[in-house]
C-alpha cells in the first residue's frame, strides 16, 4: 500500500533517480554532492548557494492531496526543502512548498530552522498560517506533511506535533519541481540562479504522494528507518515493495517490480483473400521472449511466424491455426537480434488487430 499514488521516490545513493517506477528523474544543478551522512546508503547534500534538483512536471496531477516525507538535516539557513509553485505567478499563484524560516516567520528563503508547509490558492505567502515545527540543527529528523481538502498535519519521526485547516482548492499547475529552491517571475526563473542562497543540509529517502497517507501509513514509513531497504534482485525497487523479487538486475519493471514488456508492434491491418501482409521488427538479445498475437479478426486470416526470413506455408517457427475468426498467438523464445517477421495469410479477406511484445 505504501507505493499507492507514489509519484517520487528518491534514495539518494549516488544520483537523483526516481525510484517509485515512474520515471520522474531529476536533473541537479551546482554542487550537488551526494554524503554517507545519511539514514540509509548516501543522501543528497545540498551547499546553501547554487546547488539544487528539478524534475520535470509529472504526468500525476496534484488535486487536493498531498504527501512529502523525508530525512531532513538542516543547517539552520531556511531555504526550500521542497516546492511545486512559483512566486510571481498571476493572483499569487497556487501550488505547495516545504520550507524553513524563522520562528516569527520572516526569514523565509533565507534564514531560520522552523519547518512548514505551505499550501497556496492565489494568495499570499504566510508561515504563520500554517502547521510550523523548529528543527534543531544538524541532526536527521523524518518529516512529513500530508494535505487533505484543506486539513494539513505536520509529522515529525512518525508522531503528529501540529495541524491546521485552511481553504481549500485545486493544486494543479504547470511549474516543474523543484527541491532546495523555487520559482519566481511566474515560473521562468528559479530563485537560486540570482540569490545564490538554496536550502542548506542534507536530505534522504524523499518521497512524493498525491494522495493523503493515513497517521499510521506515515508512523510505518518512519519505522522504515529500521529496516535494512535491501533490493535483493537489483531491480531498484526495495524488497518490501517488490512483488516480483526475482527480475534480473537492472531489468524494466513497473513500480511493484515486475517486468514490464516491451510492445513492439500494435498495429491494426488487412489482408486479402490469398495475400499476405507482412511485418518485421529487431528485438534486443535482452528480451528472452516474444508474444504474437492476431485479433479482432473479421474473417478467417492466420498468423505465421519466422525468425530470420520472412515466413511461408512451409518454413515459419509458429503457425498457431485456429480457423475461423478465433485470436491467434505465438510465445516463442527470442533468438538473437536478427530480424523477425510475422505475416498475416488472408484465407478469406479480413481485418485484424497485430501486437508483438517483447518480454525479459
Amino acid at each position: 500500500h505504501l507505493n499507492d499514488g507514489l509519484v517520487l521516490y528518491l534514495p539518494f545513493d549516488g544520483n537523483t533517480d526516481d525510484h517509485s517506477g515512474n520515471n520522474n528523474h531529476g536533473t541537479a544543478t551546482g554542487n550537488l554532492n551526494f554524503s554517507d551522512d545519511s539514514i540509509k546508503g548516501k543522501s543528497a547534500h545540498f551547499n546553501g548557494t547554487d546547488s539544487y534538483i528539478r524534475f520535470l512536471n509529472s504526468t500525476q496531477l496534484f488535486e487536493s492531496e498531498f504527501t512529502i516525507s523525508a530525512w531532513v538535516y538542516t543547517h539552520g539557513k531556511g531555504g526550500e526543502i521542497f516546492s511545486k509553485y512559483s512566486w510571481g505567478a498571476p493572483g499569487g499563484g497556487k501550488g505547495f512548498t516545504l520550507s524553513l524560516t524563522t520562528e516569527n516567520g520572516d526569514g523565509t528563503g533565507f534564514n531560520g530552522s522552523t519547518l512548514f508547509p505551505c499550501i497556496l490558492f492565489n494568495e499570499g505567502w504566510y508561515p504563520k498560517k500554517y502547521p510550523t515545527y523548529t528543527l534543531t540543527n544538524n541532526k536527521f529528523y523524518y518529516v512529513s506533511t500530508v494535505y487533505d481538502h484543506g486539513n494539513i498535519k505536520l509529522f515529525i519521526d512518525g508522531n503528529l506535533v501540529s495541524e491546521k485547516n485552511i481553504n481549500s482548492n485545486s493544486l494543479n499547475n504547470s511549474f516543474d519541481l523543484l527541491m532546495g529552491t523555487y520559482f519566481d517571475h511566474n515560473g521562468q526563473r528559479i530563485v537560486a540562479s540570482w540569490t545564490k542562497h538554496t536550502f542548506s543540509g542534507l536530505v534522504d529517502e524523499f518521497r512524493l504522494y498525491n494522495r493523503s497517507l493515513s497517521n499510521s501509513e506515515i508512523t510505518e514509513l518512519f519505522k522504515q528507518k529500521d529496516d535494512t531497504f535491501a533490493d535483493s534482485d537489483g531491480d531498484g525497487v526495495i524488497d518490501q515493495w517488490d512483488s516480483c523479487p526475482k527480475t534480473p538486475k537492472n531489468s524494466c519493471v513497473n513500480n511493484k517490480g515486475c517486468s514490464c514488456d516491451l510492445s513492439l508492434i500494435s498495429e491494426k491491418g488487412s489482408v486479402s483473400q490469398g495475400k499476405w501482409k507482412t511485418y518485421y521488427t529487431t528485438v534486443d538479445n535482452a528480451y528472452s521472449n516474444l508474444i504474437v498475437k492476431i485479433m479482432n479478426l473479421t474473417d478467417d486470416v492466420d498468423l505465421y511466424v519466422q525468425h530470420g526470413n520472412k515466413p511461408d506455408f512451409d518454413n515459419y517457427d509458429c503457425r498457431p491455426y485456429k480457423g475461423g475468426n478465433r485470436d491467434e498467438t505465438c510465445d516463442l523464445k527470442n533468438s538473437g537480434d536478427n530480424l523477425w517477421y510475422f505475416s498475416v495469410y488472408g484465407y478469406k479477406s479480413g481485418n485484424f488487430s497485430i501486437s508483438v511484445k517483447a518480454k525479459r
